[in-house]
């Protein structure tokens, strides 16, 4: 094959050349790319790669020779259509990360926040559920109570007034009682009276025992006023103090 000589183009690191591999359709030579680092196995597998496509004898300090004591090409002139061996570099630059590599990262957060917010929404449910149901049985308990305290209220009231009517009724029966005695002491001071009226007129009686009648009347009528004045008052008393017991 004739061997035509060509200027020595740039040659790229390896850092641009893997950035081209990785995104073909991206010119990483000459731009500023962010740095990822190549792990020592990749180092290894890219050594044992790349000389094959070296032309044997070519180094980069000077004109290689063939086995056999042939030279060739100057080190500043390359065969057209050869691939030079570019050297490995531990950090490979490469304009942007895998989409995958920058997703999967945001995902697994993205996965583990909405797992918390879930078991928070379920924790949040049970306790709203639970305040639904004491409040449920708080308002029933409620009711139950007021219920009880009504049936408590009108027993007491009619109670009360059970005691108010029976008061009334024993104060009016007493003062009753009193009013017949006091009716039958005047009758009995009126017959006296009479008695003594017509035995003045006949003559049976002097005055002095007719006025010694008229003063146990009028003495025995004033007694029966003042036994059933206090007949009253009692009740009156008696009464009052029912009343305030049961209020």
């Amino acid at each position: 094959m004739k061997q035509r000589f060509v200027p020595k183009r740039a040659v790229p690191d390896l850092n641009s050349a893997l950035g081209a591999v990785l995104d073909p359709g991206v010119d990483t030579l000459g731009t500023s790319e962010r740095d990822i680092s190549v792990s020592p196995e990749l180092q290894e597998e890219l050594t044992r790669a790349l000389p094959v496509l070296q032309p044997e004898g070519f180094c980069q300090q000077g004109p290689c020779h063939r086995p056999g004591g042939m030279s060739y090409m100057p080190s500043g002139m390359l065969v057209e259509d050869e691939v030079v061996h570019v050297p490995i570099s531990p950090v490979v630059r490469v304009d942007l990360l895998s989409p995958l590599a920058v997703a999967e990262p945001a995902n697994s957060r993205l996965k583990q926040t909405e797992k918390e917010y879930g078991q928070k929404l379920a924790k949040s449910s049970q306790i709203i559920a639970e305040l639904k149901t004491t409040v449920s049985s708080l308002a029933e308990e409620n009711s139950r109570q007021q219920q009880r305290l009504q049936e408590v209220v009108q027993k007491f009231e009619d109670k009360k007034q059970q005691l108010i009517t029976d008061n009334d009724r024993a104060i009016k029966d007493e003062v009753e009682s009193y009013r017949h005695q006091v009716r039958a002491a005047e009758r009995k001071l009126q017959r006296r009276e009479l008695e003594a009226q017509e035995q003045k007129e006949n003559g049976k009686v002097t005055a002095l025992t007719y006025g010694q009648l008229l003063c146990l009347g009028q003495a025995t009528c004033k007694h029966l006023h003042q036994v059933l004045a206090v007949a009253n008052d009692a009740s009156a008393n008696q009464g009052t103090e029912i009343f305030k017991a049961v209020t």
